[in-house]
Parts: C-alpha cells; sequence; structure tokens
C-alpha cells in the first residue's frame, strides 16, 4: 500500500513539472512571435498570484519609462546634431581661412610680378635708349668725318653707302652736317647720275619733314635719362607673416 501511495506522489511531481514545463514553452513561444506583451505578460503574472494592480499607477509607469526613453533619444539625436554642426563650422573656418591665405598669396605674387615687369620694361627702354645714343654718337662722328674731308671725297662716300642700300644713315648724316660743309658736298654732285642721286636725296629729306638735328636729340634723350636715374624706385612688399 505504502508503494502505490509513493508511486502516486512521484507521478503527481512528474506531472506538475511536466505541466510548469509545458507553460514556460508555451509562454516563451508567445513572447517570442509577440502574441504576449510585456502589459499581458504582467497582467498573467497577477492573475496566477492573485495580485491587484492599480492600472493607473501602471500606466503611468509605462508613460514615464517611455518619456525616459524619448528624453534619450532626443538627447542622443541633439548631441549628434550638434557634433556635425560643429565639424561643419570647423571646416568652413579652415576653407575661409585657406581661401584668405591663397588671396594673400596671389596679391603678393601679382605685385611682384608687376614690379619684375616694370623692371625688365626699364632695363629694356635703357638698353635702347643707350644703343640708340650710341648709334647717335656714331652718327655725329662719322658726320664729323665727312665734313672735315675732302668734299669730293665725302661726296663719294654717301654715294658708296647709299648703293650699299643706307639711305637713312646718307639722309641722317647731311642734315646732321652744317650748312658750310653740306654745301660743298653738294656742289660735288656733278654728273648726271649724282644729280638723279641726289634728287633722290633731297625727297627723301623732304619727306621726313621738318629737319631735326641730332645733337639736340642726342642731349634731349641724355637729359630724359638723367631724370629717370634720379627717381628711386622701391621694390614691393608682400603681406607680412
Amino acid at each position: 500500500m505504502s508503494r502505490i501511495v509513493g508511486l502516486a506522489g512521484t507521478l503527481f511531481a512528474y506531472l506538475c513539472v511536466g505541466t510548469v514545463l509545458a507553460q514556460t514553452v508555451l509562454l516563451g513561444l508567445a513572447v517570442s512571435q509577440g502574441t504576449i506583451n510585456r502589459n499581458k505578460f504582467v497582467d498573467m503574472l497577477a492573475v496566477a498570484y492573485d495580485i491587484e494592480i492599480d492600472e493607473d499607477a501602471l500606466a503611468a509607469e509605462q508613460d514615464e519609462a517611455a518619456r525616459d526613453r524619448e528624453e534619450i533619444s532626443l538627447d542622443q539625436v541633439l548631441r549628434a546634431r550638434a557634433e556635425r554642426s560643429r565639424d561643419i563650422e570647423l571646416r568652413e573656418g579652415f576653407l575661409q581661412k585657406s581661401k584668405t591665405e591663397l588671396s594673400l598669396l596671389e596679391d603678393d605674387l601679382m605685385s611682384k610680378r608687376q614690379f619684375f615687369d616694370r623692371h625688365v620694361n626699364t632695363l629694356k627702354e635703357e638698353l635702347e635708349a643707350r644703343k640708340q645714343q650710341a648709334i647717335d654718337e656714331a652718327m655725329l662722328e662719322v658726320a664729323n668725318i665727312l665734313q672735315t674731308a675732302k668734299p669730293k671725297l665725302a661726296k663719294s662716300q654717301l654715294l658708296l653707302m647709299w648703293t650699299d642700300g643706307e639711305e637713312d644713315r646718307v639722309v641722317n648724316l647731311i642734315t646732321a652736317m652744317p650748312e658750310r660743309a653740306r654745301k660743298k658736298i653738294v656742289a660735288e654732285f656733278r654728273t648726271e647720275d649724282d644729280e638723279k642721286t641726289l634728287a633722290q636725296i633731297l625727297a627723301r629729306i623732304a619727306e621726313g619733314g621738318t629737319i631735326v638735328n641730332l645733337i639736340e636729340e642726342n642731349e634731349d634723350k641724355l637729359k630724359l635719362q638723367d631724370r629717370n636715374s634720379e627717381e628711386p624706385t622701391t621694390a614691393p612688399t608682400g603681406p607680412r607673416a
């Protein structure tokens, strides 16, 4: 008899444990599939243990938890937005600084380029002026030699220069001579060919308009060079670092 009672007790215990396990499995499946949420689970526990639930208190607790979650989410959003805003401000500040530095560099390069161009142009003008001065001085020297030579020899030299294609030089030499020396040389153009050449020379002189005295022109150029050399030239300074 005691053996039967023991077996019955054991069977009853197994049934209880099996029931609990089955309920646990079913409850887990319901929760995983979304059939039972937190509120339903709490209600089931309250019914199982005969506990009275204050619906208002439970609703207030749920609302507070929802507000906490919303506040946490909002703080995260605001924090992320603030970080992005700071990053954008830093990038914009860096770009503006780089733009300003580039503009200053461009201005400095432009200033130096303008100074370099002016310096090069000045050197070119000085070289051209010196070249022209040397030509004028040489021309005057030749004119002095011709006017001191015999008129016939001076005429022959001018004719050689004319036939060699140096018409402008012949015209300049004749116009640079004093009137007395020029008359003596022109008087030597006696043959028909000489007269034709003389006519061409006079036509070239007439085309040039007013005869400019080479000595006065050379003096004006020297005065201009002296004034330019007296003017101070200062190199432009770039922006300070």
